[in-house]
């Protein structure tokens, strides 16, 4: 009987309340958006807050303290974390990637290099990568050519596209992540080189003597190139030998 009888009041103060509920998050919402319009310059360098009210003097304090910040960041070595994360980490990966490669020798002196070149070199473009004395920081391919030793220089150079660190040897004309794409490349084209690279000098760990290998890589890389292509593999675009147009190698730019 009372539901009865007070039923249609509830239903209206039920309605009410709902209503009133609604109004109010619109208010709140609107107030909120007020706040965030009618925000002003505040200076807390005194005892107490004033508002700032001279445009230019709030302009100057925002300024100071933008390069206040500026300064914290690099005081506490966060400015360079603003970079890219993933190109510090393909920078450092590629930058030791040529470490466990047998054709790579960390600190051989030149002198060395073209004693075991011309020793053991038996055919034109056997080669080794060894870390540059005179540059740091930059490496040589030292080669045999029509009985001759040459060192060409590898430089680090920066891609401001990519915004990571290529190496080169035409001086940035054909360029490479790494050192493994530089002689895999070099393995199937001539490029600015005077010979092709065929094979080079490991040396053995357990005996620490230098013998010639490699001189079968040519093929199996061409091979490999040539699946990786026709499957849509390689990030960078092909480049293909000037002195022999048949040949590609996808993993370069």
């Amino acid at each position: 009987m009372r539901l009865a009888k007070y039923g249609k009041q509830l239903r209206e103060n039920y309605k009410a309340f709902k209503n009133k509920q609604e109004s109010v998050s619109a208010k709140e919402l609107s107030a909120h958006n007020e706040s965030l319009r009618s925000r002003v310059a505040m200076d807390f360098t005194g005892n107490e807050g004033r508002i700032v009210e001279d445009p230019k003097e709030a302009r100057d304090i925002a300024i100071s303290e933008g390069v206040t910040w500026k300064r914290r960041l690099r005081g506490n070595g966060l400015g360079q974390t603003r970079r890219s994360g993933s190109s510090a980490i393909t920078g450092t990966t590629n930058s030791v990637l040529h470490h466990g490669q047998p054709w790579f020798y960390k600190s051989m002196p030149r002198e060395h290099a073209a004693t075991l070149i011309g020793t053991h070199g038996t055919q034109d473009g056997v080669f080794l990568v060894r870390e540059s004395r005179s540059n740091p920081g930059s490496f040589v391919l030292t080669l045999k050519c029509a009985t001759k030793v040459i060192h060409v220089p590898i430089h680090p150079i920066n891609d401001p596209v990519r915004d990571i660190i290529c190496y080169s040897l035409d001086n940035g004309v054909t360029k490479f992540y790494d050192l493994l794409q530089l002689v895999e490349f070099y393995q199937l084209n001539t490029g600015a080189l005077p010979t092709r690279l065929s094979a080079y000098l490991e040396r053995s760990r357990d005996t620490n003597t230098i013998k010639l290998a490699g001189g079968g890589g040519p093929p199996d890389i061409a091979g490999a190139a040539a699946s990786s292509s026709s499957a849509g593999g390689g990030g960078g675009g092909a480049a293909t030998s000037h002195s022999e147009p048949g040949l590609r190698c996808d993993s370069i730019f």
